[in-house]
């Protein structure tokens, strides 16, 4: 299960990620089983709502997006996250040198289910989207995922509680 985390240094976080990776943010989270890390990497642009994205899996660093909207359906007034760009993400390779990644279809979707758990935890933890945000599975696009269907309880956001 992933867990929120601040890094001691920007650098210290960086070093995580491999050598020439440069992180601007000390905001992560860490699943400490398997030592899957999701740091943001910055913005995806001046018109959406969203997020480039730094994840360590298998001890490799995978640049993704993050695209953010507002729902207002079943699950009540919400915001919804699209992952895509994994391996590819131009903006999480300018804001941190990532070199893009190719990865076989099985482990894209291992990876990518692997990015949305951490997402949805990590938005969480951090209240920038308000709360009860969802992510798109990515085994099903039609379903919607919370941190409840990951196993999480409640999470108190981090980031009003350390102001």
């Amino acid at each position: 299960m992933f867990e929120f985390r601040v890094g001691e240094s920007y650098a210290g976080l960086s070093a995580l990620f491999g050598e020439g990776i440069r992180l601007a943010s000390k905001f992560y989270v860490e699943d400490p089983e398997t030592g899957s890390l999701l740091v943001r990497a910055g913005g995806v642009g001046r018109e959406e709502r969203g997020e480039a994205l730094l994840l360590r899996w298998h001890g490799r660093p995978i640049g993704l997006e993050a695209h953010v909207t507002r729902r207002d359906d079943e699950h009540g007034a919400h915001s919804l996250a699209t992952l895509s760009e994994l391996g590819t993400s131009s903006f999480a390779r300018l804001a941190t040198g990532v070199p893009h990644l190719e990865l076989t279809p099985e482990d894209a979707t291992r990876a990518l289910h692997v990015a949305a758990e951490a997402f949805v935890v990590y938005a969480t933890h951090l209240g920038f989207y308000g709360p009860g945000i969802r992510v798109i599975d990515p085994l099903d696009p039609d379903r919607e995922l919370s941190p409840a269907d990951f196993g999480y309880g409640g999470i108190t956001p981090e980031w009003w509680n350390n102001r």
